[in-house]
């Protein structure tokens, strides 16, 4: 067969056989992660099995006062915990769900090092903070936030809650370049 090769330097001996590949982190020079799937063979396992294989890059962020926190470190200290390397962009979820979805996450990984992904879950807090930045359309809501200013978000995301509309969204401000405009 065609992938026999493959298989065999693999290890897989029977179907069917699921693998994950788990890149390395960036810059670490390490190798990719080979992942073997041993559980149940339903789409709710194997969904829970992939979603838990993404990297826990969101900050989750209870109230107004760590979001103000959380904004400020992303925007003024490059490369702290939670920051983007350049100090600019800072993209917070707001969701009455208790907690964000795995598109979320699977962005946060994506965009790690370029713009800092949070996310505040639970209905009172996203509630109370998309009433301070006069947010008026239902949760979910995504905000862009510049040059670590909280008092005012430089866009809200008008689009469809989906992985490619969100991506490209996102990636206008990723290295700054919508970012640079906001804070002049």
């Amino acid at each position: 067969p065609d992938g026999a090769d493959l298989c065999a330097r693999l290890g897989a001996t029977g179907y069917p056989t699921i693998k994950a590949f788990v890149p390395a982190p960036p810059g670490s020079g390490g190798k990719a992660r080979v992942l073997d799937y041993g559980g149940p063979r339903s789409a709710a396992a194997l969904r829970d099995w992939a979603v838990g294989l993404l990297p826990g890059k969101v900050d989750g962020l209870a109230d107004a006062k760590g979001v103000d926190a959380w904004i400020g470190r992303a925007g003024g200290r490059a490369g702290t915990a939670g920051s983007a390397s350049w100090g600019g962009a800072a993209v917070l979820l707001l969701t009455d769900k208790p907690a964000p979805p795995p598109m979320w996450k699977a962005l946060a990984g994506q965009f790690e090092g370029r713009v800092a992904f949070g996310a505040v879950t639970g209905a009172k807090a996203a509630v109370a903070l998309a009433a301070r930045w006069n947010v008026t359309k239902p949760l979910p809501a995504v905000l862009a936030f510049c040059g670590g200013d909280a008092g005012e978000p430089a866009a809200l995301y008008g689009g469809a809650p989906k992985s490619s509309p969100l991506e490209s969204w996102v990636r206008t401000f990723a290295g700054g370049r919508k970012c640079a405009a906001a804070v002049r």
